[in-house]
């Protein structure tokens, strides 16, 4: 379907007629010396700038080629050249032009080592300038290529994603930055520097303390993504929820996404957590369920009564139906009346809408990389869930753990998570209520490790329970399905080394 006259109309009046490569600093001839001029002399200056200055920018034609003769040299050398190289250079470009343009671009490179002005100050007042204008120029350029590309196949949703991709691409140019960190330089100065973060640093809980205490830190951090894994009714959603209820009882503002359940079969698993009223009796308990919601968040030091307090947002996308682009675009609309989550459950990547045109395991990939850039650019914690394949049933059916080579659709998506935890559940575990979680990457910490889950009927709430009680809580199920034999020590095969439950021991008990 093609464009109307009247929206060809309107999109043509939207196009610069200029294009983005006419612009030029408007600064006088002696301010875009002294720019120049810093450039050649100052690596700091330069390193930061190198990508927010286009030669063509400079209005005098001598100054254009000083400048694209030094970034072309930086860029392959890694250093800024010398006089005499530029000199060489510069006689190079204008040997077939007359004598009087070389003097000229000669005369010109020796006032630009005039105008050097050293000190911070003149280095951060220009490099705010030059940003400013790199910034809008990039701008404009990116307005008029997403026009034309609007132009060209407006009904493609490949058009939609690149217009995007275009005008993100645009809102991220700023300086460049330093060299980095110079490891030997300074190690005293760093691990103060160390020991200030670990005080300051704001942790998010996964809801499990055996998940927390094996984190640097104490819990996850802003710009985080972490991810359980577990099949179908393994209890996924319940670990998002029992993580969300945790760090709002901690004073964080969190976003539910839900791309399978509705909002109001989320609310009332909420209801039930923060409540303890059993989820099936929430109606006929309704007057219990207000009051104690209304009082619940009172209880804590770090509450406001004067302060919004509003901590919760549930919203449900159709399966399929949402992007990253499409939770950035919500994201925005939230801070816009007044809600900046600190964390975002995502329940679970698995249904969000992959992205066009590419195969699935390249889509889930790039899905939850988008989330992990997401979470960096907004300065906030998401938590999410995956789907394992087939051998992950089979696996934790005899005893074992999920593992990352058992995620579903690609297992790349591993690689951009910063935690990721397995949910493990027998048949017979799933009878007595209990399951393991094993934990199989802590990027910053402890994994390769297992601790113990029971799960609460009545409310729904997935909490973590002591080794002591989950093997006790088998031996109650060893005992009723096994002519009243009761397990003691003399069965201690049961368990491996590692506590999880044995083949053989798994293959001994009914279904």
């Amino acid at each position: 379907m093609k464009l109307s006259d009247s929206d060809q109309a309107v999109l043509e009046s939207l196009i610069d007629p200029d294009g983005p490569g006419e612009a030029k600093y408007r600064w006088d001839d002696d301010y875009q010396k002294n720019i120049l001029g810093m450039l050649l002399v100052d690596r700091y200056f330069l390193v930061q700038s190198v990508d927010l200055v286009d030669p063509s920018y400079f209005v005098n034609d001598a100054h254009s080629v000083v400048a694209k003769i030094l970034f072309s040299y930086f860029k392959k050398y890694k250093s800024p050249p010398s006089k005499s190289v530029l000199i060489q250079e510069i006689k190079d470009k204008v040997s077939d032009r007359n004598e009087d343009v070389e003097l000229r671009y000669l005369g010109e490179l020796d006032a630009l080592y005039e105008y050097y002005v050293p000190g911070l100050d003149a280095k951060e007042y220009l490099l705010d300038k030059i940003v400013n204008f790199a910034k809008m120029q990039g701008l404009r350029k990116a307005f008029n290529e997403s026009i034309q590309e609007i132009k060209r196949n407006p009904e493609k949703e490949e058009t939609w994603t690149k217009v995007y991709g275009i005008l993100r691409d645009s809102m991220n140019i700023d300086r460049d930055f330093n060299i980095g960190l110079e490891y030997f330089e300074d190690p005293v100065s760093r691990y103060e520097k160390m020991g200030e973060e670990q005080k300051s640093v704001e942790r998010f809980t996964s809801g499990f303390p055996s998940i927390d205490n094996e984190i640097t830190g104490g819990g996850i951090c802003r710009g985080e993504l972490g991810s359980w894994m577990g099949i179908s009714g393994s209890g996924k959603s319940l670990a998002l929820v029992a993580g969300a209820v945790e760090n709002i009882n901690k004073g964080k503002k969190v976003l539910y996404v839900s791309l399978e359940m509705d909002e109001d079969r989320i609310a009332q698993r909420f209801d039930a957590q923060f409540t303890g009223q059993p989820i099936q009796d929430l109606y006929e308990n309704r007057d219990i369920v207000i009051a104690s919601l209304e009082s619940h968040l009172k209880d804590f030091e770090w509450y406001d009564e004067s302060a919004n307090n509003n901590l919760l947002v549930i919203k449900q996308f159709p399966a399929g139906g949402a992007d990253v682009n499409t939770l950035r675009a919500y994201f925005s609309q939230c801070v816009m009346n007044g809600f900046r989550p600190d964390m975002i459950i995502v329940d679970y990547v698995g249904e969000m809408k992959d992205v066009a045109g590419l195969p699935t395991h390249e889509s889930r990939y790039r899905l939850v990389r988008d989330l992990r850039g997401f979470a960096t650019e907004e300065s906030i914690c998401i938590l999410t869930a995956m789907q394992p394949g087939r051998a992950a049933r089979e696996a934790q059916q005899n005893g074992g753990f999920i593992d990352d080579d058992m995620i579903a659709d690609s297992q790349a998506q591993v690689r951009p998570l910063d935690c990721l935890w397995s949910l493990n559940q027998s048949h017979q575990e799933k009878k007595q209520g209990v399951g393991r979680v094993f934990v199989v990457k802590h990027r910053n910490g402890k994994s390769r490790y297992h601790f113990y889950v029971e799960y609460d009927p009545q409310t729904l709430k997935m909490s973590e329970i002591d080794s002591s009680v989950y093997h006790a809580k088998m031996n109650e199920y060893k005992e009723e399905n096994m002519d009243d034999v009761k397990l003691d020590k003399t069965l201690a095969a049961t368990f491996n080394d590692d506590g999880s439950v044995s083949n053989d021991a798994l293959n001994g008990l009914p279904d």
